[in-house]
């Protein structure tokens, strides 16, 4: 792993004022916030703690001990037939998660710090 975000770190272009690895931490540093707070993460240390749930949460899939759909109505909706809240942390795997954290370090690798136009 050290190798892996060194070589990473190598091939960032150092002059570039704004893509560069320290930009790419600091993305990574924003993931690792939104994933703690989505409760994605396990908590360590004095990391961030997960948002409390909000009134809507007890709608989720996942907190509904009866998340069958309705037959009367379209999947999502429940026996109200309202609509039940879709949250991104409903969907994300543990590949999904780390394929984020890899993306969020190495996002900019070999940016050139110019726009489209510059290099047309």
């Amino acid at each position: 792993m050290h190798r892996f975000v060194i070589g990473l770190r190598d091939s960032y272009h150092r002059s570039n004022p704004y893509h560069n690895f320290a930009h790419a931490v600091d993305v990574l540093q924003a993931t690792f916030y939104f994933l703690c707070r989505m409760g994605k993460l396990p908590l360590s240390g004095t990391g961030y703690h997960p948002l409390p749930p909000t009134p809507t949460d007890s709608l989720s899939p996942e907190s509904d001990s009866e998340s069958v759909p309705s037959k009367a109505g379209p999947p999502g909706e429940n026996e109200e037939g309202t609509h039940k809240p879709i949250r991104v942390q409903d969907f994300l795997r543990p590949e999904d998660i780390f394929a984020l954290v890899v993306a969020s370090i190495g996002h900019d690798v070999g940016h050139p710090g110019v726009n489209n136009m510059f290099l047309v």
